[in-house]
């Protein structure tokens, strides 16, 4: 490990500089290389024994029920943010959840449109979140954030869907004590499981996949744990996984088969109804590139079918043992659920389904989710999907560009037989952007697969850099044929690729570049 000594102006309990504007010189300890990835290994590892450890004194039944039923309130509470639209999100930013008065503005809106089941469910979500803080990377250091609006709230449970889900995923598989489980613990074991222990799974994870793409990444050894040189971001803020193209993309940039859509008659956080509509509208979306041909497909829209005799409401499904065996063979090429004891494999799993005892359980919301993935992988590879989703990426480029005052130059998709993507000029400087919409699976969790995935991108980044010298050697042809002399070239990454390349953007964090630019 090595050292080295840094200035450090000293502060005011308060955070402001003291009066002297005192420096005084510190000695800090730097981890990097392979000791970095050997020292997170371990206190990755340790995490994992712990999760186990905590998890096993459980109940299986009884944590699962309460658990599940915590993903209920999380589930409908997001959602409940794309029923009501964005009116509702920029209201929630003034709500705060510890004041009576406030929250009295949005509980009649959400009780006169969903419910008093679904009332009821949030506001007992929103009591276990009063007075919470979680962990937040700013300036790539970890400190604590309070969370005290309801788009806080919001924004926090966003961000942390997967985790909250990886326990779910967990609970049969190292819940095995007789220890009753109540929904008071929530609050605790959020903490405790997600915000300690499966954040620093993470973390740890992310940091050797950077630790192995960029040379001078490092850690700095503080009284807090390791501040890390770099901060990778994995995924814009509405996904929960890497999508090239997603149906409201079709809908907004291509409006494919739009006026043929079918929209459901009354606002609901769920319903048998949306799921029929949802499958009806897919058919109009997906026949543009063959599916309703491909066999993997129709089996994958049967078993959807057959999954709607066993829902027990409008969000519960559950499957008996013998179904399920039955059902499985009946579509064997879906590959819907398999038995694992890897806490990585049960980490990265999006199968639709959990297993407690004799009874196989899902959700509305996870069986969208299986569905949604599924289809994805199909369109991976179709030239097509290819095709629309690289022409629309440029387009939300275009419109990110246009929103911070860039001036878009539509004429110059093809100059002398020379290709561009999108071109701009803003303070006498032409800015060109290359659209790169590589996929790259991001949302999967582990040291193999950091391994795996920092290998890829090396790859990635070492083709990105190339496109841009490509873009160097043919910038004439844009100077000439706009008449300005200054010219910067840009590669946007549909998906984001760590890298010390000032010039290869990641496009979740192309409006920030943007701003700041």
């Amino acid at each position: 490990m090595k050292t080295k000594i840094v200035p450090e102006i000293l502060i005011n309990d308060d955070g402001s500089m003291h009066e002297d504007c005192i420096v005084r010189l510190k000695m800090v300890q730097i981890i990097e290389g392979e000791e970095l990835v050997d020292f997170m290994k371990e206190r990755i590892q340790k995490c994992i024994n712990e999760l186990k450890e905590q998890l096993f004194c459980y109940d299986t039944k009884s944590i699962f029920s309460v658990w599940f039923y915590f993903v209920r309130q999380v589930e409908e509470f997001i959602n409940v943010y794309y029923e009501l639209g964005r009116g509702f999100v920029s209201i929630s930013k003034h709500i705060h959840i510890g004041n009576d008065c406030e929250m009295k503005l949005i509980i009649s809106v959400i009780e006169d449109t969903f419910g008093q089941n679904v009332l009821a469910r949030f506001q007992e979500l929103v009591s276990l979140f009063v007075g919470f803080t979680t962990k937040e990377l700013i300036d790539n250091q970890v400190v604590r954030v309070p969370i005290e609006t309801l788009y806080d709230m919001w924004d926090y449970l966003q961000k942390r869907r997967l985790h909250i889900m990886t326990i779910l995923n967990l609970i049969p598989m190292y819940a095995n004590g007789d220890k009753a489980f109540g929904h008071e613990e929530i609050r605790n074991k959020t903490v405790e499981w997600i915000e300690r222990i499966l954040m620093n799974i993470t973390l740890g994870c992310h940091a050797i996949m950077e630790s192995k793409c960029l040379p001078d990444f490092h850690g700095e050894m503080t009284s807090k744990g390791v501040r890390f040189s770099h901060h990778y971001s994995h995924l814009e803020d509405m996904f929960m996984e890497p999508q090239r193209l997603t149906i409201l993309d079709l809908e907004k940039y291509r409006s494919i088969r739009f006026e043929e859509r079918r929209c459901k008659e009354t606002l609901s956080i769920c319903s048998l109804e949306e799921f029929d509509i949802t499958l009806y509208n897919d058919t109009l979306y997906y026949e543009r590139y063959g599916l309703l041909d491909n066999k993997k497909y129709q089996s994958l829209v049967a078993f959807m079918n057959n999954m709607k005799g066993y829902f027990k409401d409008d969000y519960l499904i559950e499957v008996p043992h013998a179904d399920f065996v039955s059902i499985c063979q009946q579509y064997k090429e879906l590959d819907l659920y398999r038995e694992m004891d890897d806490f990585y494999d049960i980490q990265n799993s999006r199968y639709g389904f959990v297993r407690v005892e004799d009874t196989y359980y899902s959700t509305y919301f996870m069986l969208i989710r299986y569905y949604v993935n599924y289809i994805e992988k199909l369109l991976r590879r179709n030239k097509r999907y290819q095709i629309d989703s690289g022409f629309i990426f440029e387009d939300k480029v275009k419109e990110i560009a246009e929103k911070y005052g860039f001036d878009v130059k539509r004429g110059c998709k093809r100059i002398d037989h020379r290709e561009f993507d999108v071109v701009c000029i803003k303070d006498d400087t032409i800015y060109n952007f290359q659209c790169k919409n590589n996929y790259m699976s991001v949302s999967s969790i582990g040291i193999k697969e950091s391994v795996k995935a920092s290998r890829y991108n090396r790859r990635l980044v070492s083709y990105y850099e190339k496109a841009l010298k490509d873009e160097f050697d043919k910038e004439h042809h844009l100077v000439e044929k706009l008449g300005v002399d200054k010219i910067k070239h840009f590669v946007i990454s549909r998906f984001p690729v760590i890298t010390d390349n000032e010039n290869i953007i990641p496009f979740n964090r192309l409006e920030e570049w943007m701003l700041n630019d």
